[in-house]
């Protein structure tokens, strides 16, 4: 289920998700766009395409068709897209008006209309995160965010900032899936086997992406800035860090944790 964009109340919360911590909405200004591009372009393209036809059929009726389309074509031309918008907005307000993303103690409830879709903690195997933001020469006016939960199952929800409190739902899910996560990630590094991170993957001998390779003692630092992943060689090795877009890789914090563990370990 796809989310672009909710005190519990509704329907009867889910005994294995416990008690709501918080609720959010599609933010309230979206609500607000979306009714009033509802409203303008049914009634105004409506209106626009009426007068159109009528004029189509008058002059047909007094002059012939060779008039017709001068009579009604620009009414036309300004009631069509109208009238498109306003489709397109009465859909957004179905949409985004019954939306509701609880989070409870044992995971997340949302509720579209009539439909729900419940998401205990455990079953969230990766989290995606992604951050955009906008600027220039470093000022910096605005920025975007979302979510992605992939569950086992290989079922997704994605969560975006048209979501009032994005930032809070994101904090809640990293901190009820992250250590669990982490410590299932930890057991299996420690049997010996490598661990997957999208792109990067994690071996004992060291990180990998695609063809490359730098050992543990080659690493010096590793880092996220600017919507990426950095690990970087040691100084004086002439080898080039690995780099990778932060949204590709799931979990990102706990392979950045990982890494940073590991080369402490290898500094040791």
């Amino acid at each position: 289920m796809s989310a672009n964009g909710q005190a519990a109340t509704g329907p009867a919360v889910r005994p294995s998700l416990g008690q709501p911590l918080h609720e959010h909405r599609a933010k309230a200004g979206l609500r607000r766009m979306n009714g009033w591009m509802a409203a303008v372009g049914v009634l105004g393209g409506g209106l626009a395409l009426a007068i159109g036809i009528g004029r189509w059929g008058f002059a047909y009726s007094n002059y012939g068709p060779a008039v017709v389309w001068r009579w009604s074509l620009p009414w036309l031309l300004v009631g069509a897209p109208l009238l498109l918008v306003g489709v397109v907005g009465t859909i957004w307000t179905i949409r985004w008006s019954g939306l509701r993303v609880i989070a409870h103690q044992r995971g997340l409830r949302i509720l579209r209309g009539s439909r729900e879709l419940a998401l205990p903690w455990e079953d969230v195997l990766h989290v995606y995160t992604s951050g955009v933001r906008y600027g220039v020469l470093g000022v910096i006016w605005g920025s975007r965010a979302a979510l992605l939960l992939e569950t086992g199952d290989r079922r997704r929800l994605r969560l975006s900032q048209a979501i009032e409190g994005l930032v809070e739902v994101i904090e809640t899910v990293k901190r009820n899936v992250y250590p669990r996560l982490l410590a299932s990630y930890t057991r299996e590094y420690r049997s010996g086997k490598g661990l997957p991170f999208g792109p990067i993957r994690l071996t004992p001998q060291g990180v990998q992406k695609g063809r490359r390779s730098l050992g543990w003692g080659d690493l010096e630092a590793a880092r996220i800035r600017d919507g990426r992943i950095e690990i970087k060689p040691k100084a004086g090795k002439r080898l080039g860090a690995i780099r990778a877009s932060a949204d590709s890789v799931p979990n990102v914090e706990i392979c950045l944790q990982l890494v940073q563990h590991l080369i402490t370990q290898t500094q040791d």
